[in-house]
């Protein structure tokens, strides 16, 4: 199961964060099980293939949510930098009539 683990960090760590994410994605895995998947086919283990196949999908899936949460927070981050800085007006100066 996943969870979800929210934390802050400061706007300009944002990238830095984002390619520490990216550096923990691997196809090594999935590709590793499906190679195998087809060994064991090609050997007639059409059972075994099954299941090295299923966590070959398994692991792309855990590869796409991985990328498309980098994703999203580079998306928010380039947001937040092209959004001009609202400034706030001191209090009561806009009432000062």
């Amino acid at each position: 199961m996943d969870v979800r683990i929210g934390y802050s960090v400061d706007l300009d760590k944002v990238p830095e964060k984002v390619a520490d994410m990216l550096s923990e994605v691997s196809l090594h895995k999935a590709g590793h099980l499906a190679s195998l998947a087809a060994e064991m086919i090609a050997l007639g283990r059409y059972e075994v293939g099954l299941s090295l196949l299923e966590g070959s999908r398994k692991e792309l899936a855990a590869i796409d949510r991985r990328l498309s949460e980098a994703q999203m927070i580079l998306s928010g981050y380039q947001s937040a930098k092209e959004e001009p800085e609202t400034q706030e007006s001191p209090i009561g100066e806009a009432d000062a009539d």
